[in-house]
């Protein structure tokens, strides 16, 4: 399950990481291929390269990239509405 800022478990991530590691160790796959993979689903699913976002998110503030919304309301009746 993806977390709210779209970041995969770290269960997902870890598992996605063994089949990739396990292609190259069987020989079916190689880093490069896996590599250029990576590169093209990033472009597809964020339309920027590794690159681009590296460098949008070295330029980002912290506050901008959390959503500290949810902590404006009291602890006291964020728990009461559950």
């Amino acid at each position: 399950m993806a977390s709210k800022e779209g970041h995969k478990s770290d269960t997902e991530r870890h598992r996605i990481e063994g089949f990739m590691e396990a292609g190259v160790f069987l020989s079916i796959s190689t880093y490069k291929a896996m590599s250029d993979v990576m590169a093209r689903v990033h472009l597809e699913v964020w339309g920027k390269t590794v690159q681009q976002r590296q460098e949008e998110a070295k330029n980002q503030w912290q506050d901008d990239a959390v959503d500290y919304g949810i902590y404006e309301t009291p602890t006291i009746d964020r728990s009461s509405k559950k």
